[in-house]
């Protein structure tokens, strides 16, 4: 369940945002890349998931579906859309038009390696007004997780309160050195979110989330939006035209590095 939900997590929300239609995303609003640690060495960021909907309905794809000889498909879609719909009401509670409606601004996943804690992992969701059905889908994960046999603990850290659940993770037989797939197993095994504002914050493990609660502020001396890479890419990519709707950033040789040390 911890190794599946990171990525399905992540999927899902890339396919809501392109449908999701609630009101745009104060610019005021500390970026992303200011509220991370300097370890991230993958970073992908829908700064506004209303806008990304809007650029894909005037897209050629978007366009598509629109037209008349599409009709007889999307009507195929939308009823299984409506049958994923009631089987996702009647398991937890939350019908698809809810999970829709959960993007109203910036989505961002970001990837960490190379800190003492090893390979780390955030993902941040602006749900605007939608804190009902965040509240529903972090008790559903809550209690799922208890079943699993986690253990549960709670955190506060000045405004912000912390909960993190923790598996058990399998140890080398013969008291033998931890391998690549037990430190993998080990990262997954924690999974810990916040509430803050119109914000939820995911995370394996509270030393992760309570790296983001430091630099909420924006006004951190060591973040990932202070990189130079990354602030040189993002400078170079910048134009006259439309901001974008989608920022992406790997470090490959980090990434390895981080793996092998970590």
């Amino acid at each position: 369940m911890i190794r599946s939900l990171p990525r399905q997590a992540f999927a899902g929300l890339l396919v809501l945002s392109m449908l999701a239609t609630a009101s745009r995303a104060q610019d005021t609003r500390v970026s992303a890349p200011k509220r991370l640690p300097p370890q991230v060495v993958f970073y992908m960021s829908v700064p506004d998931a209303n806008e990304l909907g809007k650029r894909f309905e005037a897209s050629p794809f978007g366009q598509m579906v629109k037209d008349p000889a599409m009709a007889d498909f999307i009507a195929d879609v939308k009823s299984t859309l409506a049958a994923t719909s009631k089987e996702a009401e009647a398991m937890g509670g939350i019908n698809l038009q809810e999970l829709m409606a959960i993007p109203n601004g910036n989505v961002t996943l970001a990837v960490m390696a190379g800190g003492p804690k090893g390979i780390g992992y955030v993902l941040m969701i602006d749900f605007g007004k939608s804190r009902s059905t965040i509240d529903k889908l972090t008790a559903k994960a809550a209690e799922g997780l208890a079943n699993e046999g986690a253990k549960k603990t709670q955190l506060d850290v000045g405004d912000f309160s912390i909960t993190n659940f923790e598996l058990p993770v399998p140890q080398p037989p013969d008291g033998g050195a931890p391998s690549a797939r037990t430190n993998f197993a080990k990262t997954f095994s924690k999974i810990g979110w916040f509430v803050k504002d119109t914000t939820l914050v995911l995370g394996n493990g509270t030393d992760t989330l309570k790296s983001v609660i430091a630099r909420w502020d924006g006004k951190h001396s060591s973040t990932f939006g202070d990189n130079p890479v990354y602030r040189y890419i993002a400078e170079k990519g910048a134009g006259d035209g439309p901001s974008p709707v989608l920022e992406w950033y790997f470090d490959p040789i980090s990434t390895a590095t981080g793996l092998i040390n970590g």
